[in-house]
């Protein structure tokens, strides 16, 4: 919700029921594997932290660019496979985030 009070959400958020916050997520980026933790996710992108020994794979640079996102769970069955767009980067002490749109 904005400060207005109302809602800004173009999507739903999508219920991946049993998968807990920080759930293991992939991003495939300039032919590398970067493991990050799903914060957040919707029919229309996902807010995801970036593993704090792979902080150098991403950086400010790649805002816009386009990658893979990847997740994969056997219970609840979840096989998420999309590209994505970095319209976000956010840097905090050590922690790196993102936040990515999907395309496809």
């Amino acid at each position: 919700m904005g400060a207005d009070g109302k809602d800004r959400r173009e999507h739903s958020r999508i219920k991946l029921v049993k998968i807990k916050p920080e759930f293991s997520v992939i991003l495939i980026f300039n032919d590398k594997a970067i493991a990050c933790k799903l914060r957040d996710i919707s029919d229309g992108g996902a807010f995801v932290l970036i593993n704090h020994q792979l902080n150098d794979k991403i950086t400010e640079q790649d805002l816009h660019k386009l990658i893979r996102f990847k997740c994969k769970s056997a219970d609840p069955p979840t096989n998420l496979n999309k590209e994505a767009e970095i319209v976000r980067y956010l840097e905090e002490d050590d922690n790196k985030s993102l936040g990515l749109k999907f395309t496809e």
